[in-house]
């Protein structure tokens, strides 16, 4: 099949937003790549990474409106286990803020059925990993050396969101934060400019065996301003959310 041209590139804070296909659009996301075309009234979609050749691989779609698209950012479909920049600890009655930068995923969708994705990808592989014991548990993904105590504009890209994390030591031991569970189903996604948000968590330990209580809000953090809206959670947080927030892991082998 002979290329058509390359009439459209949309790239960083830019690819986020409904947009008119016009035979082949070129979507840039830090390492990801992506293809949309309109062919024979048909949205084929190809991805791969910018630092290859992309694939040939075009998946085809059919709909209402077809050359109309709505993309946007969306955090990963598991928690995710990070690891601070440097382990420490927290003394009872002690408060520390962190951020965490998790990388994103995008979806498209048509513009006439916004809520039915035709394709969502993670901007970068992650890895599996376990969180919890070998009697219960979660699926989650695994990112090392992500969190930090300060944040500052060279940590932001346009492939993750920054996530503002506040720990809340309760308990009367010492709170060791070596790896952490971060609950990503839970939080909305705000632009403030090219920077992309998550809404504050709030942790709060207790004892070990009770776990943590969990609060995701709603709102953009006070880093963020006047941040918009660009996506919403994919599962509304609980009330009184509760669950193991520090913990060991296990890595799994042979994924």
């Amino acid at each position: 099949m002979k290329e058509e041209p390359v009439v459209d590139a949309l790239s960083g804070s830019a690819a986020w937003g409904q947009h008119r296909v016009d035979r082949e659009t070129r979507l840039v996301v830090g390492p990801m790549e992506l293809r949309l075309r309109i062919q024979s009234g048909e949205l084929w979609i190809a991805e791969g990474s910018k630092l290859g050749p992309l694939p040939l691989d075009w998946t085809r779609w059919v709909g209402p409106h077809s050359d109309q698209v709505i993309v946007l950012p969306t955090l990963p479909d598991r928690p995710v286990v990070v690891a601070p920049e440097s382990p420490f600890r927290l003394v009872p009655g002690a408060n520390a803020r962190i951020f965490v930068r998790i990388p994103l995923c995008v979806r498209i969708a048509l513009a006439e059925i916004p809520d039915t994705p035709l394709l969502e990808a993670p901007t970068i592989v992650m890895s599996d990993t376990w969180w919890g014991d070998h009697a219960s548990g979660d699926l989650a993904y695994w990112l090392p050396t992500t969190a930090r105590r300060h944040v500052s504009d060279d940590l932001f890209e346009p492939h993750v969101l920054m996530c503002p994390m506040e720990i809340a030591n309760r308990s009367d031991e010492v709170l060791s934060v070596e790896k952490l569970l971060v609950r990503v189903k839970y939080m909305p996604v705000f632009r403030d400019g090219a920077k992309l948000w998550s809404a504050e968590t709030r942790v709060t330990y207790e004892a070990a065996e009770e776990g943590s209580g969990v609060e995701v809000g709603d709102e953009p953090p006070l880093e963020a301003g006047d941040a918009e809206l660009l996506s919403p959670p994919r599962e509304r947080s609980e009330r009184g959310l509760r669950g193991r927030t520090f913990d060991r892991f296990m890595a799994l082998t042979g994924w």
